[in-house]
């Protein structure tokens, strides 16, 4: 047994129990900073990031691993495209900004004018997949993707797919996208409702 510790939005540390080749999903993985320290460690990882300039490091960076899985998608409740859209200083530096694109054009750091269209696969889809095709289950769930968490998180309460992840980290959004906020406020109500103490909304 292994413990990764984390910091989160919240100034507190949280420590991950985890095992080699407990699954581990990445959603807005960027360049692979938390994928790569699962991955260092014997972590299986499955990592979707769909910014083209933080997807070519996060590929190159994982090209020798045989326990990560890098997918030029982004994640939502349904299997579709999308346009992302990119963050209003992206010409300046396509990486380091890469982390604020998003596909809520509302967002408010985007540039509504500058976008690439994105390819997005329904994440409770491949939680089932995942369920289904591997001798474990999902282990650690980590949602970044920088306003659509709402509309992904309801769905898999709705198919009840997070309640046997021991670990599910959500960053929310409602600051930069203030029309998120009662719906942000509905969900997290809803999970505490439905006792799904395992969902940290706290990831920075």
């Amino acid at each position: 047994m292994k413990k990764f510790q984390v910091l989160l939005k919240n100034g507190n540390h949280f420590n991950i129990d985890f095992s080699p080749g407990d699954i581990i999903i990445d959603c807005g993985a960027n360049i692979g900073d938390v994928s790569a320290r699962f991955a260092n460690a014997g972590a299986t990882v499955i990592a979707y990031e769909p910014n083209i300039h933080a997807y070519a490091e996060l590929k190159n960076r994982f090209a020798s691993y045989k326990n990560v899985a890098c997918f030029q998608k982004g994640v939502s409740n349904i299997d579709t495209e999308a346009k992302l859209f990119l963050h209003e200083s992206c010409e300046t530096d396509q990486v380091k900004y890469s982390t604020g694109c998003s596909i809520i054009s509302q967002k408010n750091n985007v540039n509504m004018n500058n976008s690439i269209d994105i390819e997005l696969v329904d994440l409770s889809r491949i939680i089932k997949q995942i369920n289904n095709s591997y001798s474990r289950g999902v282990h650690v769930l980590k949602i970044d993707i920088e306003g659509a968490e709402c509309d992904v998180i309801e769905k898999l309460m709705d198919e009840d797919l997070l309640r046997d992840i021991p670990y599910v980290f959500v960053e929310t959004h409602e600051k930069k996208i203030p029309f998120l906020a009662e719906k942000t406020k509905k969900m997290i109500a809803r999970a505490q409702e439905l006792g799904l103490n395992n969902i940290n909304f706290n990831w920075i």
